[in-house]
Formats: C-alpha cells, sequence, structure tokens
C-alpha cells in the first residue's frame, strides 16, 4: 500500500507549485525538502499572464499581487547610450487581453505563499529529508530518503539544479552556457541615489553585446532589484576561475550611466552560473503511463 499518491523531491517554487496543483486535484501529496527549512534563494521573479493565470485558479493571485508589484511598462534600452528600443504597456489593456497581470514579485515572497496554500490544502511538508534515488515498480515507485524507504503512486523530481533524479529520468547533467548572473535586491532607502520618476513602476532591460542588466521594483516598491548577466570571456577560454567581479566590471565596460549604477546594486559576495537543463518529466510506474487524475497530462514539473 502508498504511503501517499505522490512524493515530490524538492521544497522549491516548483515542487510546492506542482504539490498545490496535485492536492488542489484530491491527490495525497508529500514533499519532501533536504535543507531544514523550505527557503528560496534569490532576489525577484517575473510572471507573464501564463503564470499568474494559474494563480488565480489556485485562489492566490491576491495575495501574490499584495506581495508584489504590478509594473506599469516593460522597456528594452540600448545599454550602451541607454536609448529605448521598444516598451510594452502592462497595465489594464494589457491585462484584459491576456485575461491575466504581469506580476514582478520576490521569490521568497512566492515561496510562502505557495507553502502556506500547500500546508491549508492538507500537503505533508517534511524538512530534512534528502531524496537519494527513486526505483520504479509496475504501478508505484519507491523513494529512497534520507529518512528511509517511502511509497508513492508516482515521483515528480524537483529537486534543482544538482538533482539526484536526473539520471533516472534519463536527463543528460547541466551543461554550463558560459553566462553568469549577478542578483541584488535593496531596500529603496539603502540605494546610494535617487531613483528616477518611474523607476518603481517599470521592468527595464538594459541590452548589449553578450550582456543585460534587468531592474524593477519589488514589494509593493520597498525593494529594488537588479539583474545582470554575461558571458563570460574567461569561461570560453578554459578557465576554471572564471564570471567573477573583475569580469562583470570588464563585461559591462562602456555601458551607460544607468548600468553603470545599476552595477552597484548587485551582491558581489556570490554569483550564478547559468546551466540550461531540459524540463523533466514524470516518475511513475514502468507500465502505467501518465496518472491519470484529472489535468495530470497537463502538469508539468519544474
Amino acid at each position: 500500500m502508498n504511503d501517499v499518491d505522490v512524493i515530490i523531491a524538492g521544497g522549491g517554487i516548483g515542487g510546492l507549485a506542482n504539490a498545490l496543483a496535485l492536492a488542489l486535484t484530491g491527490q495525497l501529496v508529500r514533499v519532501l525538502e533536504r535543507s531544514s527549512e523550505f527557503a528560496e534563494v534569490g532576489a525577484g521573479l517575473q510572471m507573464a499572464p501564463n503564470a499568474t493565470r494559474i494563480l488565480r485558479q489556485w485562489g492566490l493571485l491576491e495575495q501574490v499581487t499584495e506581495a508584489g508589484v504590478l509594473p506599469r511598462r516593460l522597456v528594452f534600452r540600448d545599454a550602451v547610450d541607454g536609448s529605448v528600443l521598444t516598451s510594452a504597456p502592462l497595465g489594464a489593456e494589457f491585462t484584459a487581453r491576456y485575461q491575466a497581470p504581469y506580476v514582478v514579485i520576490h521569490r521568497s515572497d512566492l515561496l510562502t505563499i505557495l507553502f502556506e496554500a500547500c500546508r491549508d490544502a492538507g500537503v505533508d511538508l517534511v524538512p530534512d529529508c534528502a531524496v537519494t534515488d527513486v526505483t520504479v515498480h509496475r504501478g508505484h515507485v519507491e523513494v529512497a530518503t534520507s529518512a528511509g524507504p517511502q511509497r508513492a503512486a508516482a515521483a515528480v523530481a524537483a529537486d534543482g539544479l544538482r538533482s539526484a533524479l536526473r539520471r533516472k529520468l534519463g536527463h543528460d547533467e547541466p551543461i554550463c552556457s558560459g553566462y553568469v548572473a549577478y542578483r541584488g535586491a535593496f531596500p529603496v532607502a539603502q540605494l546610494d541615489r535617487q531613483l528616477e520618476s518611474g523607476q518603481l513602476e517599470e521592468v527595464v532591460v538594459y541590452i548589449g553585446p553578450g550582456r543585460h542588466l534587468v531592474q524593477y521594483p519589488l514589494r509593493r516598491g520597498e525593494i529594488f532589484n537588479t539583474v545582470a548577466v554575461f558571458a563570460s570571456p574567461a569561461y570560453r577560454r578554459g578557465e576554471a576561475d572564471w564570471g567573477g567581479p573583475q569580469e562583470l566590471d570588464e563585461a559591462f565596460g562602456g555601458s551607460c550611466e544607468a548600468v553603470v549604477r545599476g552595477l552597484r546594486s548587485l551582491w558581489r559576495d556570490r554569483r550564478w552560473p547559468m546551466h540550461p537543463v531540459e524540463q523533466l518529466r514524470w516518475l511513475c510506474g514502468a507500465d502505467a503511463g501518465v496518472p491519470d487524475w484529472p489535468g495530470a497530462g497537463e502538469l508539468n514539473p519544474d
């Protein structure tokens, strides 16, 4: 007999979103998170209507918009001279056309909302429990964890970039793109400059050769988020140490003053190498196919 219907490895945004989607269809779901708490690393997240429509279906859109920001406009600028390349309004007309808003939110705020919704929906949320392996049987899976074996009808791998289950899905390891991201999210009051008019109402993307910088507000405009991404020459040369702060400054050399100011709003003590990963799929009984609960074939595990 199965312990639950579905075990999800990983309690990040992807794992909790899948857990909630399943729980709302009546499934018994358990989320196993290897860390001691359910927490999200990073800063801002942009969500287009294809995401916010789902949040509305789950009854969470109001909480998400209250915790985040509904930007007025998306603007693309030239990173070298700062000129506007193109823009798109994101207001009432946009929302009416796509039947949902464009929202920017802090990742930890979204994870908290999903965590609380999962708890309220009866999802079993288990921290300090790492999934090490999944054995697929006819009609069920055996999940090996740091707390002992568990059994379910199906398992979902949402355990991140360094997934312990990716090989079980037949996917290759993530391949480094040679791009690296730096992030920063600081209270507006702590910034070393006065923000220009409109900066707390827009998502602005500065685009240049092999680099881009994105800025937008978070938490009702209380926090200003910056992300800088660039292609590392040191990586292309095969150097082991690549993507450091010196390369960051060199990559954005010759940029306009707004981009140079943006670089001062980044955490310099951490960076995120970019690793494209193919979308993962279900782990279920070898001959069972997709589980036959409503909407199962439409779910999109992270």
